[in-house]
């Protein structure tokens, strides 16, 4: 134990939690060599000995926080593929009703749709021609660029929405139309459109992308 000239007991014990310190070595070699430490040099490498730690109890809280969220990150890549998958699939099926009702409007011209069979023979008897008539020249173009979108994982709120009233006002007619009971897919894809523009698209949409690139150029 090293004698101090002048020092109270409580400063040999700063001292002695000091030799901790990175000058263990220094304190040594001046305690052999009978020379005295002077209390403000206890002060100093005490000070300095709780900045060393702090700065380590700093760093190891860090540490164990960027391995917690790398761990629920982890966790969590399942669901997010999964759920990307599915969002794929429900823009990819939205977005082929619409390629085929659109090709089959480049061919037979604008409004074919909606005077052909597959929208008269469902279309409600109860719904004036002043809705019907533009929502079935709409329509088409509508699954195909909120299919897209949706795909794409691109203006969520927007496409997911849309694509959630397209289902919607579909199975509305074939409810009443007597097609969608007891069994159908829009029953399906109706509750699913609206997860999405409740939950949002995922981490693997362009939406996110986009989201992390605003937050890094804002920091």
């Amino acid at each position: 134990m090293i004698q101090l000239a002048g020092c109270t007991h409580a400063a040999e014990n700063e001292l002695a939690r000091a030799l901790h310190s990175v000058h263990l070595r220094a304190l040594e070699r001046m305690a052999c060599r009978g020379l005295a430490v002077r209390p403000d040099q206890i002060a100093g490498l005490a000070g300095h000995y709780r900045r060393i730690m702090s700065e380590t109890v700093t760093s190891s809280h860090s540490g164990a926080a960027r391995d917690a969220d790398r761990h629920a990150a982890d966790s969590t890549t399942p669901i997010e593929v999964a759920r990307a998958l599915t969002r794929v699939a429900l823009g990819w099926f939205l977005f082929h009703q619409g390629w085929g009702k659109v090709t089959m409007e480049l061919s037979t011209g604008l409004g074919s749709f909606y005077r052909g069979n597959q929208f008269q023979n469902n279309n409600p008897d109860w719904l004036p021609s002043l809705i019907a008539a533009p929502y079935g020249h709409v329509l088409p173009w509508a699954e195909l660029l909120f299919g897209a979108l949706l795909i794409l994982g691109l203006f969520n709120g927007v496409s997911a929405g849309a694509a959630t009233l397209v289902f919607l006002s579909i199975a509305i007619a074939w409810l009443d139309a007597g097609n969608l009971l007891p069994r159908h897919m829009l029953m399906v894809y109706v509750p699913l459109g609206a997860w999405f523009f409740l939950a949002g698209p995922g981490r693997y949409s362009l939406d996110a992308i986009l989201r992390q690139r605003r937050a890094a150029a804002s920091r």
